[in-house]
């Protein structure tokens, strides 16, 4: 989940005009201000007719669930050795080398073009004393009849669904080559799941870690008295994760917040139902929600998320 200070700067960055280093319209005015540096090239063209790509270099930061922030900066390049090689360099995180085939090429410009990158060429516009996570990003691509994309602009980690792609393509192109390729698959795999939720006067607690799960139901009652109407445990495995981290991914669990503020409900009204969410990932990266007025939809992932583990534990 994006903290405060990080919410704060993406907000920034939308009102600027920049999502996901993907820009919308470039500024027209090249000069320093605001906080802004802006040399962006208003003649640059927004079309490339060739497609024999020569070389591209971007560096990019990622909201990926890396365990530490350094791995979330991901910097590639494409060029020509001495022997007119191509060979794809990784320069930051693991500082892999590999000669390429003109495959790869291929398949690079098709995902320029599936972004259309070349509408975004000349924008050159970055805020100043950003966070790393909303600092510059770059994009560059050359070609064989020299024409070129250029564009760098704020980062946004959480939405630069063109850098997502070329970090998946370059980096599965090096585990394909042999190397040890440190994918954070461990930050996407579920090691700790505690669900606390109400649903028809009965507050249900699940939690699942490792290979063992355990679920109770305890219904309360008006005059402050309560009964225990389920008390399960079952054997948890790969597959039973997997299916919770389906629904976490469906209805993008992480980053729903609350609809309200609880403060506007006095003393004797009815509280809405609450939901406590803590997920933890096989590389110890953890989500911690605390809703007091779920978000709008949060009933029907409820019911997904009590029919999903009524059937993993046999009924209630």
């Amino acid at each position: 989940m994006m903290k405060k200070g990080i919410i704060i700067m993406a907000i920034f960055s939308f009102l600027a005009g920049i999502l996901g280093c993907n820009p919308d319209e470039p500024i027209n005015d090249s000069s320093y201000t605001g906080g802004r540096i802006d040399n962006t090239d208003h003649n640059a063209p927004r079309e490339i007719k060739s497609k024999d790509l020569v070389g591209v270099d971007m560096y990019f930061f990622l909201e990926d669930g890396y365990a530490l922030d350094q791995d979330n900066y991901f910097e590639f390049k494409i060029k020509k050795n001495e022997k007119g090689e191509f060979v794809l360099t990784e320069r930051n995180r693991e500082g892999f080398s590999l000669i390429v085939s003109d495959e790869v090429l291929k398949e690079t410009q098709k995902l320029i073009e599936k972004h259309e990158l070349a509408k975004n060429n000349g924008y050159d516009n970055t805020g100043v004393a950003l966070p790393p996570e909303y600092g510059p990003c770059k994009f560059e691509a050359y070609y064989a009849s020299g024409e070129r994309i250029f564009y760098r602009a704020d980062n946004n980690p959480y939405i630069a669904q063109w850098a997502s792609d070329f970090k998946n393509y370059f980096m599965g192109v090096f585990k394909e080559a042999g190397f040890e390729v440190q994918l954070p698959t461990e930050a996407f795999e579920l090691k700790d799941f505690r669900l606390e939720f109400s649903r028809k006067d009965v507050v249900y607690e699940f939690n699942a870690y490792n290979d063992k799960a355990s679920i109770m139901g305890t219904k309360f009652y008006t005059d402050g008295s309560n009964k225990l109407l389920v008390n399960k445990e079952t054997e948890w495995n790969e597959d039973l994760f997997a299916g919770l981290k389906e629904i976490i991914d469906k209805y993008d669990l992480e980053n729903l917040k609350d609809e309200v503020d609880g403060s506007i409900f006095s003393d004797g009204e009815e509280v809405p139902d609450f939901a406590n969410v803590l997920i933890v990932y096989k590389n110890d990266r953890r989500v911690d929600l605390n809703w007091q007025f779920p978000p709008e939809n949060w009933l029907e992932i409820r019911e997904e998320l009590y029919s999903y583990l009524e059937e993993a534990f046999g009924g209630f």
